[in-house]
């Protein structure tokens, strides 16, 4: 009986150890994209002090450096438009590899106070406007004409800061 309460804790364990490679923790943001990408490069870089190695407004992500206890760990954090329910979100996503989940989930609630802090409450989620198939069928069909697929995003309007303004607000380490 002891050998088996032993097998199944030792089990316990590698499946909890393999889960953390995988970790993503996730939440769905109604701020507009720009402010979500401005205060992550600031919550990151200024707040946290993390060493950010790569970033790509364009394609939503950042990578960095998580550090703990004098480790340094690969991590990312990606914001991505989605549409759900007729509505646009922007999903920011956070991943640190070889971390547990918590550390992900702490993370990001930090993120989430800070935007709240610089921009209040969360605005209520815009309701994606689709073209009626009388205004855009012309020579496609009506079937075909304003058939938005869940997930599918509209262009971000509200991207205007551009990479230029984001390297004079934040200093890279060399």
């Amino acid at each position: 009986m002891k050998h088996l309460s032993i097998s199944i804790i030792m089990a316990a364990l590698v499946m909890t150890a393999t889960s953390n490679v995988e970790a993503k923790t996730t939440r769905d943001l109604t701020y507009r994209s720009s402010q979500i990408w401005r205060s992550a490069v600031r919550f990151l870089r200024v707040d946290q002090n993390y060493r950010v190695l790569e970033k790509d407004r364009d394609a939503g992500y950042l990578l960095f450096e998580y550090a703990d206890a004098g480790k340094k760990y690969s991590a990312s954090m990606e914001m991505i438009p989605v549409v759900r329910n007729d509505k646009r979100y922007v999903r920011a996503c956070i991943r640190i590899e070889a971390m547990p989940s918590y550390v992900e989930i702490v993370l990001i609630d930090r993120f989430l106070r800070k935007l709240k802090e610089e921009y209040g409450v969360q605005p209520p989620a815009r309701v994606v406007v689709r073209a009626t198939s009388e205004s855009t069928a012309g020579s496609q069909g009506s079937a075909a004409a304003g058939a938005a697929k869940e997930g599918d995003v509209e262009n971000e309007e509200d991207l205007e800061v551009t990479e230029e303004e984001l390297e004079d607000s934040v200093k890279e380490d060399d």
